[in-house]
């Protein structure tokens, strides 16, 4: 078993290939307003709600309605916080299969599991997606790209960039670097 870990990612080599990325962290204050304003958002009908009812006044269907609005934007506020504090890229290809799924530390969202025969590496230059060979590392040198799988008729992309060598790496355990 072979492991690398970087500050933005690690990457396990054993009978399966584990490439987790971690989202770069974002700045402390803008992370503070997301869930500043989450919380306002979210506490704010409540609040009206709760007023209204010790008036005695009914509830309207537009507040209703705006609870649901004020909810669902709360929800997407304190999910956009979580993937920037915590958030992750999985990766686990085995020999006939890539699974991806993205972990924001307390649930993990849009799991896949797409199963190939052959499965090759991409990367992006010059805003063009390059299939990984022998001859495009000599030109490329030592950089950072987005990387890409080809499994079968489908491209998934990671949305952090890997140093080269590391996609490198992992397109040599696939032997699918030519």
């Amino acid at each position: 078993m072979e492991t690398e870990s970087l500050l933005n990612f690690s990457l396990e080599f054993s009978d399966n290939i584990s490439l987790t990325i971690n989202e770069r962290k974002a700045n402390k204050i803008i992370l503070g307003v997301i869930i500043s304003l989450a919380s306002i958002i979210f506490l704010s009908p409540i609040i009206s709600l709760l007023v209204l009812l010790t008036l005695g006044n009914g509830i309207s269907f537009g507040l209703i309605v705006t609870c649901i609005v004020s909810w669902i934007i709360s929800g997407y506020l304190l999910k956009l916080y979580l993937w920037n504090k915590y958030g992750k890229e999985v990766f686990i290809i085995t020999n006939d299969s890539l699974s991806l799924y993205y972990d924001y530390h307390f649930f993990k969202d849009k799991h896949q599991k797409i199963y190939f025969k052959s499965i090759s590496v991409y990367i992006e230059y010059n805003d063009k997606l390059k299939k990984l060979t022998k001859k495009v590392l000599d030109v490329i040198g030592e950089q950072k790209s987005i990387m890409t799988f080809r499994v079968g008729d489908k491209f998934v992309s990671t949305k952090n960039e890997l140093p080269i060598e590391v996609i490198a790496n992992i397109a040599k355990h696939l032997k699918c670097l030519q």
